[in-house]
């Protein structure tokens, strides 16, 4: 297994909890009415004892039966098909099953406590009935599940406790990216004027995730069914069998479409990177001509949903954004459009077939469409909230120009319901409204205000509508952009932080120049941090704790102290006065507490 990673990741990254899926423990269950079940190794695998599987590491069971089953009815077989794990404790983790192709099924299963597990099966085939088996959980360097943090609930941790600041990188189409296979050139069109096209040439997925991770995210965004692009992106992989974008089938899983899926999946795992799988991407009301899935039934997407989460509950590096701009996803029996209670029964579903979800904390949500608030904040299904608040928020008299006002707004004015927040869209690299200064002030505008973020990169066609026609980041071809060094440097000095202690409060900024945007997160007393965005510097200040301090002001886009404060003292809580060097777009101030004598620490970059 390859349990070890390097120390810078292991200091830059909370991200070593995921162990190498190529070292998923498997079984092979070999049944049919008469026959009981019989175990095989897998020769690839390293453990002695394919039994012992490492605590919350994926765990895979399969099923052959010798009766042939029409595809259609093995389909929905799948939804009587249930193993139930006991856990030495005593408690009981329902895991659904699911159709493979042809005459075998599986089930994948991660253990969430050490020691002995016995599983049964439930089915109304008789061959999937009654098998029963065992798996003694062992200690693993897995951390565990990514979740909504115990002891603070508007930050993640792992299911061991270890703080995780999360911030992705979006490719809505990195699966088919995987798909298509490296060096791949086909055409697609523009849709607001089909004579026009664009030769479009695949690479090889891996390299958008190694890339992000090397800038210093550790999620990625992108969709489990890409039906809603198929005009703009010429997609011509469907996540079932005999499917076109104009006649859509919901019966049959395409099995090798899903199996590339899992490939996807496990090496983000390998690599130690959040899998967001967001599984309804529908935008049939953009694209009259793409029904997409606008005939799903209720019945169809309970299939899918059902379907996704037993193929990929077990994985504990996958997230769930249950649906993509949701407001965009019409359905023929609301009469074309989607009111919020679609919203809510498919993420109900969800969150009622993802045992992990209660077990672990599975995070959830759903993605609003560009709207300051999010739309379920009250409701128990969401983990955490997924906004999009960017160049297009309104009022534009108040954001229009100011990214870090709409980050830092689009936090605060969610905050007050105990639940993390993460703005996932707030504006894209390389789009001709944003510049790198931009998109650096609107992420350390979320950050600040105690959020998380996700980055987003297109390159766009000048010869076509900037807005529509997108490749890059978004189609999971990594392109290099000066603002990813810029990401890289926040999310180093975030996670040097103890994050989860502190919060925001821009009322400790009691004046400031009239031409800045100033945002403070704060554990007060101990640190804090003060983002100036916009003027070029001046005076600020600050209302702080008593206590001894040392202070210094930070160059973002290098993480380089370029103005060091003396210490000083106070004597009782008051306001000390600061004045920042000279700055183009931005600048940081970090105020850090000496906690033992003569000895400063400051939670500053390395260089």
């Amino acid at each position: 297994m390859k349990k070890s990673v390097s120390i810078l990741m292991v200091i830059l990254f909370v991200s070593t909890a995921f162990i190498s899926p190529a070292n998923i423990k498997a079984v092979q269950a070999v049944t049919n009415e008469s026959e009981t079940a019989e175990y095989a190794h897998q020769p690839e695998r390293l453990a002695p004892d394919v039994d012992n599987v490492g605590l919350y590491e994926a765990y895979e069971i399969t099923f052959t039966i010798s009766s042939n089953i029409p595809p259609t009815d093995a389909a929905k077989t799948s939804l009587l098909f249930d193993v139930i794990f006991t856990s030495p404790g005593n408690r009981r983790i329902w895991m659904p099953g699911f159709w493979a192709g042809g005459n075998t099924w599986k089930v994948r299963f991660a253990p969430t406590e050490l020691g002995t597990w016995h599983w049964v099966t439930f089915s109304t085939n008789p061959s999937l009935d009654a098998r029963t088996g065992s798996l003694v959980s062992v200690p693993s360097d897995n951390k565990g599940f990514i979740r909504v943090a115990e002891n603070n609930p508007y930050t993640f941790s792992y299911s061991d406790g270890t703080p995780f600041f999360m911030w992705g990188n979006t490719a809505y189409q990195l699966l088919e990216q995987a798909l298509e296979g490296p060096g791949v050139s086909y055409e697609y069109f523009n849709p607001e004027d089909p004579s026009i096209s664009h030769i479009l040439t695949t690479q090889d997925w891996r390299e958008f995730v190694d890339k992000t991770q090397e800038h210093g995210m550790n999620k990625i965004r992108f969709q489990a069914t890409m039906w809603g692009w198929g005009n703009n992106y010429g997609t011509r992989w469907f996540p079932w069998e005999n499917s076109t974008v104009l006649n859509p089938q919901f019966a049959v899983f395409n099995q090798s479409y899903w199996e590339t899926l899992d490939e996807v999946v496990q090496y983000m795992q390998e690599k130690g990177m959040v899998a967001e799988i967001v599984i309804i991407s529908d935008y049939s009301n953009w694209e009259p001509t793409d029904p997409g899935m606008y005939y799903m039934t209720p019945a169809d997407e309970q299939l899918l949903l059902r379907f996704t989460a037993a193929r990929y509950a077990a994985y504990s590096n996958v997230i769930w954004q249950v649906a993509q701009e949701f407001y965009y996803t019409e359905r023929v029996r609301y009469g074309g459009r989607v009111p919020e209670a679609w919203g809510r029964e498919v993420g109900s579903y969800l969150a009622g077939v993802d045992p992990y979800r209660t077990v672990a904390g599975r995070l959830l949500t759903i993605h609003n469409r560009t709207k300051m608030l999010f739309s379920f904040p009250n409701d128990p299904w969401p983990t955490h909230f997924a906004i999009q608040v960017g160049t297009r928020i309104t009022p534009k008299w108040k954001y229009e120009n100011h990214p870090s006002l709409w980050g830092n707004d689009s936090i605060r004015y969610n905050w007050g319901y105990y639940k993390p927040i993460a703005n996932d869209e707030y504006g894209y690299a390389d789009n001709y409204e944003l510049s790198r200064a931009m998109v650096r002030q609107a992420a350390w505008g979320i950050a600040v205000g105690g959020g998380y973020g996700t980055y987003g990169e297109w390159n766009t066609d000048p010869t076509w509508d900037p807005y529509w026609i997108k490749t890059g980041g978004l189609l999971g071809v990594w392109v290099d952009d000066p603002s990813q060094e810029d990401i890289k440097v926040m999310t180093d000095f975030m996670n040097s932080l103890d994050f989860p202690s502190m919060s925001p409060n821009n009322f400790l900024i009691t004046a400031k120049p009239a031409d800045v945007y100033a945002y403070m997160l704060a554990d007060e007393g101990n640190t804090y941090v003060m983002y100036a965005a916009e003027g070029s510097g001046g005076q600020f200040t600050l209302n702080l704790k008593k206590g001894v301090y040392d202070a210094a002001w930070i160059d973002t886009t290098t993480g380089d102290v370029v103005q060091a404060e003396p210490s000083f003292e106070l004597a009782q809580n008051g306001s000390v006065n600061f004045e920042s060097p000279d700055y183009d777009d931005d600048i940081l101030l970090v105020i850090k507490a000496v906690k033992f004598d003569n000895k400063i620490y400051l939670p500053l970059m390395a260089h």
